[in-house]
């Protein structure tokens, strides 16, 4: 039985656990995602992932709709996380 799986873009208040803003990551195929965090193509990357500021203009192109240029590592921890759909 396979696993359906949504991945999101979550940010959260750096100061402490609060998620601000959420926008799914359609369209991005698990290949490069595998790439961009240097994982085998066996881990399909059930996990939650903090996002290095260097990684945010290369998602950013897949939420540029609705994110509208605020990804801010500044101000937000941003984490690739795995939901079950």
């Amino acid at each position: 039985m396979s696993t359906t799986v949504k991945r999101v873009l979550r940010a959260y208040e750096k100061s402490g656990e609060t998620l601000l803003q959420e926008w799914p990551l359609n369209g991005i195929p698990l290949t490069k995602l595998q790439k961009l965090f240097g994982h085998q193509a066996d881990n399909p990357m059930y996990d939650c992932y903090l996002l290095p500021p260097e990684h945010l203009p290369w998602l950013e192109k897949y939420v540029a709709n609705q994110s509208q240029g605020q990804l801010n590592s500044h101000s937000y921890d941003y984490f690739l996380e795995c939901d079950r759909a």
